[in-house]
């Protein structure tokens, strides 16, 4: 994708406005050959998967119209720039983007990239209403933006696009310091009366809110601790969305430490428990939680410190005396040399770890996992396997989210491995995210064009979101 600003200089005149985009598709279209010795179809390895499985889009496009192929191209480059391509950082996915050119796409395009690529940064920059909608349909496929949650965030960078083209052309749409520079000098403010694109009433959020925590009350207190976290999650997020009292998402973040630190996914729980101390500092049970989350992490002196704060808000209370009490004479047993990652035999945590997964014994799993993850892991990669193994075992228990989680980490250590996006595919997938699911398992196809389990997940995933 560097290589676009060396080429490209030329503006959407009468005679030029094609010369930029076919320039731009040169460069993909060679890379393409050097990934995989067939023939290009028009827009890379995901294509020519998506037309070898049946699926009929978008190869039936990319035959049949050659303006979708380079018009989807520059969107996606651009949208790349600016870290709005990956639906699990809340932008626009590949899937999603195929919907919005194809609704966008009419007979007036027919050989016109550049008039295509005006069209759709209009529509879907401008005249789409996405306070009032969150899917987008083509034929019979639907495009859900439930889960983009910086959907702003990328209606801005179309609208941005469209005025740098229509001033300098196809270079300065894509020219990433012009479009920072525009950003902060010319992009005006959105209203503050604008809602986020779903808000629904408060009285009606608060009460599902309340439901869900107590369904995780419910599941927490059978130990069914997967279900517990699945269900503050969501409390979480609707609470998020509806701007419900930073008491309450303190509460929430509170309870999911706990289910967290239950289920070894330490990190999560640590993350959690801090969050809920930012939210409410005045709340002691919030720092039991940090420490008791902190004490599993083999924090002990960050533990001693969290339990201290909440001995400081509630001087009376036993449970918090006790509990640091438990962690001085655990700090004093360790002595000074064990702090948070310390001496722990990785490699043979691990291979504990793979001895329980074999045998489906994955909440084993994920604790011993966990275990090695607080050792000093010798490289990069070894702790993307790591994160990659935990997010099978997580799957395994049921516990969803915390996969996914644990595979988006995975892909961000290692994002030239393969089995990272399938292992993000297919968590996503057991979630009923599915055009999520799509985009992880296309992403480790581009790395990896025969690699079966990536296949074999893609046609899941596809027929589930045709069905």
């Amino acid at each position: 994708a560097f290589y676009y600003d060396y080429e490209l200089r030329c503006c959407f005149t009468k005679n030029e406005e094609e010369r930029g985009l076919c320039c731009l598709f040169f460069f993909f279209q060679a890379e393409d050959g050097i990934r995989d010795a067939q023939e290009s179809r028009g827009l890379g390895d995901v294509y020519k998967r998506q037309a070898d499985l049946g699926a009929g889009f978008p190869s039936e496009l990319v035959q049949g119209r050659p303006e979708f192929g380079p018009a989807v191209l520059a969107l996606k480059v651009l949208l790349w720039q600016h870290d709005c391509g990956k639906t699990w950082t809340g932008g626009i996915g590949s899937f999603k983007l195929y919907v919005m050119v194809a609704r966008t796409l009419t007979g007036e395009h027919r050989g016109k990239p550049g008039l295509l690529l005006k069209d759709v940064l209009m529509q879907w920059g401008s005249k789409f209403d996405w306070e009032k909608h969150n899917a987008i349909r083509y034929q019979q496929h639907e495009a859900r933006f439930d889960h983009a949650f910086d959907i702003w965030r990328c209606v801005d960078t179309l609208q941005e696009a469209r005025r740098n083209l229509e001033a300098g052309g196809l270079s300065a749409m894509i020219n990433h310091s012009k479009l920072i520079a525009a950003r902060t000098t010319t992009t005006p403010k959105r209203p503050k009366s604008n809602p986020p694109p779903v808000r629904p009433p408060i009285v009606e959020a608060s009460e599902a809110v309340e439901a869900a925590k107590a369904q995780g009350n419910n599941a927490f207190t059978s130990k069914r601790f997967a279900a517990a976290w699945s269900h503050y999650s969501v409390a979480l997020e609707l609470a998020q969305r509806s701007g419900l009292a930073r008491e309450l998402c303190a509460t929430l973040y509170s309870n999911r430490s706990g289910a967290a630190n239950e289920l070894g996914a330490v990190e999560l729980a640590v993350s959690d428990a801090e969050r809920c101390v930012q939210l409410d500092p005045g709340w002691a049970k919030g720092y039991t939680r940090l420490g008791a989350a902190l004490m599993s992490s083999r924090q002990t002196k960050r533990a001693l410190e969290a339990y201290e704060e909440a001995l400081a808000r509630d001087k009376e209370n036993p449970l918090i005396k006790s509990a640091l009490r438990h962690a001085r004479s655990k700090a004093l047993s360790i002595g000074q040399k064990q702090e948070a990652a310390t001496v722990v035999d990785w490699v043979e945590a691990k291979t504990k770890g793979n001895a329980a997964f074999g045998k489906q014994r994955y909440s084993e799993a994920a604790g011993m996992y966990t275990l090695a993850l607080e050792g000093k892991v010798g490289s990069t990669a070894e702790q993307a396997k790591l994160f990659s193994n935990r997010s099978a075992a997580m799957l395994g228990m049921g516990a969803d989210k915390l996969a996914i989680a644990d595979a988006r980490k995975c892909v961000q250590l290692a994002e030239d491995w393969p089995k990272g996006y399938s292992r993000l595919g297919a968590a996503l997938l057991s979630a009923g995210q599915w055009e999520e699911s799509v985009d992880a398992y296309q992403e480790g196809l581009e790395l990896d064009p025969k690699n079966q389990a990536l296949t074999q997940g893609l046609q899941q995933a596809v027929a589930k979101s045709q069905e």
